[in-house]
């Protein structure tokens, strides 16, 4: 029997005392919104944030292997599945709102569903996160990469995170991340825990119409109905990876039951029982097609989690 197998099966011994769900055998495409993943043998599911921060601890001192899942956007987990532990982090909600006009702080758990917080934000007449509205996922997903649209970026207001990094909690301040396209400057293997944002104070109707006005655009130009991982690849400076597929003749291209959206190219959307194998071999001939027709490489902006559950 191999040590990781020991310990997965001394799981429970380990979180012996916390105030944790642990869910065996879970099938992931229940919990991504491309609807695709394999099996997982232990999830995770710690009820607020001082839980959550016990259980990092004591599975980095057991050495038991884990992948922080949010709301399950851009991220395309293995057929096979995966063999580390599951940590989610629905369980941590709360939302706070500190502070006066002109302008407030938001405190916001990472498991605060975006789309819940663009919501509640436009309703308490506070502006800074329309342009995300429609993407889908959690708090701590969005901030990790720096989601953005419309010309907003969720690091535009963020003024401090909390996160876990190597076992120790701390609170990194904005000025000191070197955060950028889709890329909110952390490590990978940093556990977000929660987020401070700086919103200004405006009327609600102004920001409820131009949350309509995007949210409009996105459903003429985005598969917004049909299961999908976002954005599959980064735009390339000064260009739309979209357009670039499109030019290719890549629209309406499949690979099993993964098609290329005939509304949105840099949409893969799952029209059935797609698996990841396809997913894969549909990314490998777009960027090749584009590659050979503009020589612009586009790079992946999903993460592709391997069975060992690291991402590439």
């Amino acid at each position: 029997m191999s040590q990781q197998v020991h310990r997965e099966m001394n799981l429970l011994e380990i979180l012996e005392g916390l105030n944790v769900e642990i869910r065996e055998q879970e099938l992931l495409k229940d919990y991504t919104t491309l609807k695709i993943g394999g099996m997982v043998r232990y999830m995770v599911v710690p009820e607020d944030v001082q839980t959550a921060t016990e259980v990092v601890k004591r599975l980095r001192e057991s050495s038991v292997d884990f992948f922080v899942l949010g709301g399950g956007s851009n991220l395309l987990v293995p057929d096979s599945g995966i063999e580390c532990v599951v940590l989610l982090l629905r369980g941590l909600k709360n939302i706070q709102i500190l502070g006066q006009a002109p302008s407030v702080v938001v405190y916001a758990e990472s498991g605060v569903a975006l789309q819940g917080l663009v919501s509640l934000a436009m309703k308490q007449g506070l502006s800074g996160l329309e342009g995300l509205v429609g993407i889908p996922g959690s708090l701590g997903g969005a901030v990790f990469g720096n989601a953005g649209a419309f010309g907003y970026e969720i690091m535009n207001v963020v003024e401090e995170i909390d996160i876990l990094r190597k076992g120790s909690r701390m609170v990194i301040k904005k000025e000191d991340l070197s955060y950028g396209y889709r890329d909110g400057g952390l490590l990978e293997g940093d556990v977000i825990l929660s987020t401070r944002l700086r919103l200004e104070v405006t009327e609600p109707e102004r920001i409820k119409r131009k949350m309509i006005e995007y949210l409009n655009i996105k459903k003429q130009t985005q598969p917004l109905d049909e299961p999908s991982a976002g954005c599959v690849f980064k735009n390339p400076p000064g260009e739309s990876a979209g357009r670039l597929i499109d030019l290719a003749g890549c629209k309406g291209l499949t690979k099993g039951d993964i098609q290329v959206s005939t509304k949105h190219a840099n949409f893969f959307v799952n029209k059935g029982q797609g698996r990841a194998e396809d997913f894969i071999a549909l990314m490998d001939e777009v960027r090749e097609r584009v590659l050979r027709i503009f020589s612009i490489e586009l790079e992946p902006e999903i993460r592709i989690l391997t069975k060992g559950c690291t991402s590439k």
